[in-house]
């Protein structure tokens, strides 16, 4: 499961990449392009930091697990699986999600700049999607199989630190102006202060 969300970390980091590269590309007081990387920053660390804690919270030593070790984990790991899917979702950009947006953010940024970028991007957080579904799939809900050392399902303090980030992810995917709109200020206030 690692192996996985590495690659998926690394898929959102490209698009921070996209993002900084259209912001070199565009207008100096164009901040589209600044502000959707700095919120893929943001959704990064939010989202990534999630998923690793809970892929170390599913075995009783902390090791991350391999598709090939174990299945059927939902049976007894009810509350972790239903946040894994959650971030999970998150991470695979689901609209109504803060990643969603940012990643939308950086796509139309882009594409102003190369469409053949933005589509090469598009189709790595595609791919990146996919395998973070199906090793979800196989390992929560798979056949039950492997002799792994399960630890006890999340408690009701961690479910309720679970949920709320979540509600941050809701808010963020359904109102980013939240944190866009004083980013945005900010990099106008900067930009002002440079640029004469």
């Amino acid at each position: 499961l690692a192996d996985v969300l590495a690659y998926s970390s690394l898929a959102h980091l490209s698009l921070v990449a996209l993002a900084a590269f259209a912001g070199t590309q565009g207008d100096a007081s164009d901040a589209s392009a600044i502000t959707a990387g700095i919120f893929q920053v943001f959704n990064h660390g939010l989202i990534m930091a999630f998923l690793f804690a809970l892929d170390d919270r599913i075995s009783v030593d902390g090791r991350s697990i391999a598709m090939s070790e174990v299945g059927g984990l939902r049976s007894a790991q009810g509350r972790l699986t239903a946040l894994m899917l959650v971030a999970m979702f998150a991470a695979a950009s689901l609209p109504g999600l803060s990643n969603f947006a940012g990643e939308i953010l950086v796509y139309f940024a882009a594409f102003r700049v190369s469409p053949w970028y933005t589509f090469a991007a598009g189709l790595g957080a595609l791919i990146t999607a996919a395998a973070m579904i199906r090793i979800f799939h196989h390992l929560f809900f798979g056949t039950a199989r492997g002799n792994l050392p399960q630890a006890a399902d999340l408690r009701v303090p961690e479910v309720a630190l679970g949920l709320a980030v979540v509600s941050v992810w809701l808010v963020l995917g359904l109102y980013p102006m939240l944190f866009v709109g004083p980013v945005e200020k900010a990099f106008a206030t900067v930009v002002a202060g440079v640029v004469p």
